[in-house]
């Protein structure tokens, strides 16, 4: 039994990284949430006196919710993908 291939379509990841990146700015980790058509994240600074909510465009074939526990770490990754 075979499940269906799960994607995820970034069409700038340039962008997209700069996109996580300000949020790994903020927090270390923070939370998306992944829809048919975007990605909604969500995080809180250190003293929870900010709360900060971004919305990036994409096309996914699945939906799902994400921790991200180390968003810094992240983006490191992202760097490294070509």
């Amino acid at each position: 039994m075979s499940e269906a291939l799960r994607k995820l379509e970034i069409k700038n990841r340039p962008e997209f990284i700069k996109f996580v990146d300000s949020f790994a700015k903020i927090s270390d980790s923070f939370i998306a949430d992944v829809q048919a058509d975007q990605i909604s994240v969500i995080t809180t600074s250190p003293d929870s006196t900010l709360i900060v909510y971004g919305q990036y465009k994409c096309n996914a074939t699945y939906c799902t919710s994400l921790n991200i526990p180390d968003s810094k770490k992240l983006v490191r990754v992202l760097d490294t993908i070509s």
